[in-house]
This record gives C-alpha cells, structure tokens and sequence, in this order.
C-alpha cells in the first residue's frame, strides 16, 4: 500500500511493526500524534495475518543483535575510511617530499653548472692575463 492513510484526527498515519504474542513484526496504521490527540486510529496495514515467527521474544533478541552488530559494522566502517584517509595523507604528503626531492636535485645541478661555468670563464680569463 502506497497510498497515504489519513487517522481520525486528519492526520497522514504512521506504519509501525506489533511486537504482541499474537502478531509479531505485523505492521499496522496509527496516528502520528497519539501524545497530543486523543486519537485512537489503528488499522492494519496488510489484510492477512503475517504467519511470522513463533517466539517474539527470539525475534527481538534477534533484532537487538542485527542492530546491534549495523551499530558494530558501522564503527568499524568509519574506522577503515579514517584510515585510508590517513593513509591519502599520508602519501600525499610523501608526494611533496619527494616532489622537494626533485626540485632539490634540479636546483643543485643548475648550480653545480653555473658554478662550474664560472670558475671555468674565469680560468679562461687568468690564463689569458698570464699569456
């Protein structure tokens, strides 16, 4: 059912899951406001009954544990994204270093050549005084 149900106040019905004896899991209409109406709206949601589980109560401890465990999986989840994300830093910070690196390497052989030129142009010029 996709249609929206109305309760006796007007208001669109909340679906919510009977956690009795008789109906576990079993979804039924209410009034979203019951607090602040007196609003006695219930209507089940499908026409049969569900044929569900035979014992609420495991069904319960069963849903505790799922949500239990999402809570658990959603932890770790977050942990490993911290993680990778440590690890991108990580190595983008290893790609600057070694970018540095580079640019180090370039800027010390540049140097090495002008200095190299230097020193030979002026044992050129010396030479030539001396001749």
């Amino acid at each position: 059912m996709t249609s929206e149900v109305r309760c006796l106040c007007g208001h669109i019905s909340k679906v919510k899951k009977a956690w009795m004896d008789d109906n576990p899991l079993r979804r039924f209409y209410s009034c979203a406001y019951p607090k602040w109406k007196y609003c006695n709206f219930f209507r089940w949601y499908d026409v049969e009954k569900s044929h569900g589980w035979k014992n609420p109560q495991e069904l319960k401890n069963l849903t505790t544990m799922v949500k239990h465990e999402g809570c658990t999986m959603n932890l770790e989840v977050r942990a490993i994204n911290l993680e990778v994300l440590l690890q991108m830093e990580t190595m983008k910070t290893e790609n600057k270093k070694e970018k540095m690196d580079r640019q180090f390497m370039i800027i010390s052989w540049l140097v090495f050549v002008c200095v190299t030129t230097v020193i030979a142009n002026a044992l050129n010029f010396i030479i030539s005084l001396l001749k």
